[in-house]
């Protein structure tokens, strides 16, 4: 999978612009040549510079997202799958239910600095 990143205002601040967990990261830290990034509970990475100057690897993992299409069934109950819409949702998409599993996937990759 291709990703790009950005890295902006002296490394305080990264942008996951296409890749896994998309998004603004301000939760960073250098540790030496790496730098240490995360979204609590969702993604977490380091990001080491080379001796170059040229290149990023990154390590790290991303966890898991699952959406699942439901009907509400009153407090506290989610029917998954066909039913019919009554009431409030009649006539309309059923709600998306999207949460984060146990799962963590390991992310790796190269990215060489763009000018």
């Amino acid at each position: 999978m291709t990703a790009k990143i950005a890295i902006a205002q002296n490394g305080t601040f990264l942008g996951v612009v296409d890749g896994y967990a998309p998004g603004r990261y301000t939760n960073l830290r250098w540790a030496g040549n790496t730098l240490v990034f995360e979204l609590p509970n969702k993604r977490k990475g380091e990001l080491r510079l080379s001796d170059d100057g040229k290149t990023l690897i990154e390590k790290g993992y991303v966890r898991r997202t699952i959406s699942i299409g439901g009907y509400v069934n009153g407090p506290g109950g989610v029917s998954v799958g066909g039913g019919a819409r009554q009431g409030a949702l009649s006539g309309q998409a059923p709600p998306q239910i999207t949460g984060f599993t146990a799962c963590l996937d390991e992310v790796t990759g190269t990215f060489h600095r763009e000018k």
